[in-house]
């Protein structure tokens, strides 16, 4: 019983433990594409308010993996200022889960026309990317890995259309299926509780290093848990 559970536990968290440098690059490779996937899935496909907010949480999830992943990758390279560095990490990941608690409170309707089936879909659409993700990662590393080392660093600039990243990470609530409203968000916050919040975020952001390793592990199946409990009307 005790295996049967431990491997359902594993296949609902992210493996974080990769130590080398082209796995590490990899996984951050890879979760950041789960990330822009369903994120454009949450806007680019017609979705009601409810499964739009629930892919962009799970999108926002790898958003957080993939920081993790940068974070190693960088770290060798600021041994002398090594505090200032994960100071830094702190802070990039308290504001990520900041903006996922804040859209899991948004005022949204489930509403009748989502269904069961829809449900699903959207959650495995989530959790099947974490449950595979081991398999994944080693299969890119071996096959696509030495092709990705010979690509270009950089994107040609020119190519991107500034108004399509715009509205990747731009927007405002309640309209869920548009954008990320992340300055809407930060500004309403800082209106309303000021001094205290820059205070309570520095304490948060000083404390999540210590138990970043814990969040990614639990952070999928809280929002499985929060997309069950808010469908079925608990919340």
């Amino acid at each position: 019983m005790n295996s049967v559970w431990n491997e359902v536990v594993k296949r609902l968290s992210f493996r974080i433990d990769y130590k080398k440098q082209d796995e590490l690059k990899t996984a951050a490779i890879y979760f950041f594409s789960v990330f822009v996937f369903l994120r454009l899935l949450a806007v680019g496909i017609h979705q009601t308010e409810f499964f739009s907010l629930v892919l962009t949480i799970g999108a926002l999830v790898y958003l957080l993996a993939t920081l993790y992943f940068v974070h190693k990758i960088f770290q060798p390279k600021f041994k002398t200022h090594l505090k200032l560095y994960h100071y830094f990490w702190s802070l990039m990941y308290t504001l990520v889960f900041i903006w996922i608690i804040y859209l899991m409170f948004a005022p949204v309707t489930v509403g009748t026309e989502n269904t069961a089936i829809s449900l699903i879909v959207s959650l495995l659409l989530i959790l099947l990317p974490a449950s595979f993700s081991d398999e994944i990662i080693e299969g890119v590393k071996k096959k696509f890995f030495p092709i990705m080392l010979m690509l270009p660093a950089m994107p040609n600039l020119t190519d991107i259309n500034v108004t399509d990243v715009q509205n990747l990470v731009s927007g405002k609530l309640p309209d869920l299926t548009s954008p990320f409203p992340y300055f809407d968000i930060l500004e309403s916050l800082i209106s309303k509780y000021g001094i205290a919040l820059i205070v309570i975020v520095v304490v948060v952001a000083l404390l999540s290093l210590r138990v970043i390793k814990t969040i990614l592990q639990l952070i999928l199946v809280v929002v499985i848990m929060w997309a069950i409990a808010k469908f079925f009307g608990f919340l």
